[in-house]
């Protein structure tokens, strides 16, 4: 179900997977230490090349995976090629008006893990994957393999 730590260009990667990735700024370490996980970020392949995720800049929206090359990621297969949950997480980043970046539970905004398992709780139905990437890591994980 997971396939190890590796340098990003080394994994392979398909639509429905969830992509979790170390830390590697200060924004990263500050997420990681108040998390007590080694994961950052945290996002929702849509296809081999992009991943549906939220950023402070640009809110919910789709990043290139080019763009993480050399990044320490872990990879969930899980939702691997689950349809809806890629629906899902592709109409987030077209919701008028759009989803912005924020840490709040209630309204419109998302973080990384927000749009992640709101993706997840409207194509596949799991209702709870936690807040954050570590606590999404270990909820999955929690499910066993």
């Amino acid at each position: 179900m997971y396939r190890s730590c590796n340098q990003f260009q080394e994994q392979e990667i398909k639509g429905g997977d969830l992509v979790f990735m170390k830390a590697q700024d200060p924004l990263g370490y500050l997420i990681s230490f108040f998390e007590g996980g080694a994961f950052s970020h945290v996002g929702m392949a849509v296809d081999s090349k992009r991943m549906v995720s939220a950023t402070p800049k640009e809110g919910v929206t789709y990043q290139e995976f080019k763009f993480f090359k050399g990044r320490q990621v872990t990879v969930n297969q899980r939702f691997r090629g689950n349809q809806n949950v890629i629906n899902a997480a592709k109409a987030q980043t077209v919701a008028k008006p759009p989803l912005t970046y924020n840490y709040v539970i209630w309204g419109r905004g998302r973080v990384c893990s927000t749009t992640t398992g709101n993706a997840i709780s409207e194509g596949a139905g799991v209702s709870w994957t936690g807040i954050g990437p570590n606590a999404q890591y270990n909820t999955f994980k929690s499910y066993g393999e």
